[in-house]
């Protein structure tokens, strides 16, 4: 595997000699290994692990200096990156490298150390970062000498007359970052990291002493002329769940999910700039106001709900508390393993482990069929677990406060800083608050909205496939005919009730749909521009099957085609706008990004992106 190291635009250093004078650029630099011909003023700093970075130049070279890495050690395994902004123009991601780091300016030129075997100038040529073939001198540092020099021609950058730079470290074989140029950069060994900061050289001309030059906090880096225009779209959707005979939800998924995704969600988005559409579903909030408003029982908060006395179960049979024991444990594993020493979480300690105590105490690779195999723990101890069970299914950075000071909870937060041994008096105030604070799920989206920081799009609202009421009946594959009248009067009644609900609980009536399942038709489209429908989305293997105005075939590999926003008539009139999802990165988040790691699945997401602009 590739060595991997990185320099953001930056130079090596080398441990401070005795001997050295003070100077100022232009300096003679003799790359051999031996830092005697540096100036004490080159020495831009040292890290705490002891490396030593060096800068200076003359009126050919760059001379950038590294002292205290083995770059052919395996069991070191460093690799080195400097990176440079000399012109207009560049990437704001370093070369990826294990990961694609994000550099605090568009660099263009670059370079790149594994050892004296592997060493490149790269440089950016608008959509990829490439190999140079110009001419680097280059000393690197092994076991007997750590000491590694750099001669960088200026000739090959452009002879700038200004520039920026940063340099960094990372391991071979985790592509971690352990050390970083100037030093207020990340070096966490954390993954993909985002640097901030950089020297900045005026004129290269002027006699500069180095390690006086200024260093740049970017504060984000400013969007390049050809910025890919990023749409996100999240489709919160829960199919309806009430049994209208019973009064009662068959499935707990909306209330589950209400408290903790559905509110971290808007929560953490509110805290950014980051804009994007969510797409609210009309049978989804119908519940959530139901929840919240009529205390609406489901299969799970019914047996909570049933007379229950101290030092007893609930009036449930045993298959009810079985199921109930097994089911309380559906959870996220962090739940289980919180750290006291966590600085975020740690408050949560208390409650985490006696969760986790009752997790070691019972059964969880259980079946319909083998549920009974597993002991009912004993009443105090069921008690705990339901009580933990629902808690858990709050935020706890909602609970906190942290997105609204007036969500805030005490009683909450209380029974997280618990160590079981709860009442029945406290499993009825989770129950309670949890029916309360649903109510607040929907003004944390139409606040953001207001606020023009979101679109808020809906969809039919009981979620109707429109094509197939549309139609007068198919066939199927196997040649079986469905024979059906068109109903069109269901698909109006599905559009125009769920917009009416749709404004009574979020103040305005939406101009984008989330067809359901993303199926569209000729023939749905007038009744949906009918309801002032504008625009919709729907997914790319649509496109593929679809036709341009001359009746060809849509090419879904160009990217211009994904990304462009099409306008589409109907059979019977309408016309509205049609955006196509690139279902590969979409299919990576729903699928692939929630087993990698934190800073994995950024990285490839960011890089993925940088894929498309770099095609546009």
């Amino acid at each position: 595997m590739r060595a991997k190291a990185g320099f953001l635009v930056l130079i090596f250093l080398s441990s401070l000699f005795v001997g050295f004078v003070q100077g100022e650029t232009p300096d003679d630099i003799v790359i051999d290994g031996d830092y005697t011909d540096w100036s004490v003023d080159s020495l831009m700093d040292t890290d705490s692990n002891g490396i030593a970075f060096r800068m200076t130049w003359n009126a050919t070279h760059l001379f950038l200096g590294w002292d205290g890495t083995d770059w052919k050690s395996s069991e070191e395994g460093a690799d080195l990156f400097v990176y440079l902004n000399t012109s207009e123009g560049g990437s704001v991601l370093a070369r990826d490298w294990g990961f694609a780091h994000t550099l605090p300016f568009a660099a263009d030129h670059g370079f790149v150390l594994e050892d004296d075997t592997y060493y490149q100038h790269i440089a950016h040529d608008g959509s990829a970062w490439t190999d140079q073939s110009s001419q680097v001198g280059l000393y690197a540092g092994w076991s007997d000498n750590l000491a590694t020099e750099i001669a960088l021609p200026w000739a090959a950058m452009g002879s700038p007359e200004s520039f920026d730079i940063m340099v960094y470290a990372q391991w071979q074989e985790a592509g971690n970052v352990w050390a970083s140029f100037p030093l207020q950069n990340p070096a966490s060994n954390n993954g993909a990291e985002t640097f901030t900061h950089a020297w900045h050289v005026e004129n290269v001309s002027n006699a500069t002493v180095p390690n006086t030059l200024p260093v740049f906090e970017s504060g984000g880096v400013d969007k390049v002329e050809d910025a890919l225009n990023l749409a996100i779209v999240f489709h919160q959707h829960q199919p309806y769940y009430k049994n209208k005979l019973t009064g009662m939800y068959e499935m707990p998924w909306v209330r589950v999910h209400a408290m903790t995704e559905y509110v971290d969600s808007p929560g953490i988005l509110g805290q950014t700039d980051t804009k994007v559409t969510y797409n609210l579903v009309p049978s989804f909030i119908e519940q959530l106001v139901d929840y919240n408003l009529n205390e609406t029982l489901d299969v799970h908060t019914d047996i909570a709900k049933r007379s229950w006395s101290e030092g007893d179960y609930p009036n449930a049979t045993a298959l009810e508390l079985h199921t109930m024991q097994f089911q309380s444990f559906w959870n996220s594993g962090w739940i289980y393993n919180v750290s006291q020493s966590d600085e975020k979480l740690g408050w949560l300690y208390p409650s985490s482990a006696r969760y986790k105590q009752l997790y070691d105490m019972t059964l969880h690779n259980l079946k319909p069929d083998t549920i009974m195999d597993d002991e009912l723990l004993e009443p105090q101890a069921f008690l705990d677990l339901q009580v933990l069970w629902y808690l858990y299914q709050f935020s706890p950075d909602y609970v906190q406060g942290d997105y609204n000071s007036s969500h805030r909870d005490d009683g909450l937060i209380a029974l997280f800083m618990q160590d079981g041994n709860y009442s029945l008096n406290d499993l009825t105030y989770v129950l309670d608050a949890q029916h309360d604070h649903m109510g607040n799920v929907m003004p944390m989206y139409s606040e953001l909205a207001a606020a023009g920081q979101v679109e808020l799009t809906t969809t039919p609202y009981y979620h109707p496939i429109m094509p197939l009421l549309m139609m007068d009946g198919w066939t199927m594959e196997d040649g079986i005919r469905v024979n059906k009248e068109a109903w069109p009067e269901d698909v109006e009644n599905h559009l125009v009730t769920g917009m009416d609900l749709f404004e009574q609980q979020l103040g305005f009536r939406p101009t984008g749909m989330w067809p359901s399942e993303e199926a569209v038709s000729p023939a749905m489209v007038e009744p949906v521009t009918d309801v002032g429908i504008q625009w919709m989305v729907t997914d790319e293997e649509i496109l593929k099957q679809s036709t341009d105005v001359n009746g060809n075939l849509v090419d879904v590999e160009d990217a211009a085609n994904l990304a462009t926003p099409w306008k589409v008539t109907g059979a019977e009139g309408g016309e509205v706008a049609v955006i196509f999802r690139d279902r590969v990165i979409s299919d990576r988040i729903a699928f692939q990004y929630g087993t990698m790691t934190p800073e994995a699945a950024v990285s490839d997401f960011i890089a993925y992106l940088d894929n498309v602009r770099q095609q546009l």
